[in-house]
């Protein structure tokens, strides 16, 4: 007697997920950097004399700071996930 066994294999597909863990930031260490930061020391003297192009300057600072902050206080992580197709 012969007979034909198939077999399937399940082929196994990963991927790299990237994310911070903003939910566990300390949000008063978080706060103190951001008040003793360079950009909160500097500004509040230069906001009454605004022009468009201190505007710029202004938002391009802005964006610095938080991102170097976030970058700090919630790095970023990375999982692999393995998923069957």
């Amino acid at each position: 007697m012969v007979s034909a066994v198939k077999f399937s294999f399940q082929h196994w597909t990963t991927k790299v997920v990237t994310y911070r863990k903003l939910k566990s930031v300390n949000l008063d260490s978080l706060k103190g950097d951001l008040s003793a930061s360079e950009f909160c020391q500097e500004q509040s003297e230069e906001l009454s004399h605004l022009t468009p192009e201190g505007a710029d300057l202004f938002l391009c600072n802005y964006n610095g700071t938080l991102s170097n902050m976030i970058k700090r206080h919630a790095p970023l992580k990375n999982k692999t996930l393995a998923a069957c197709t």
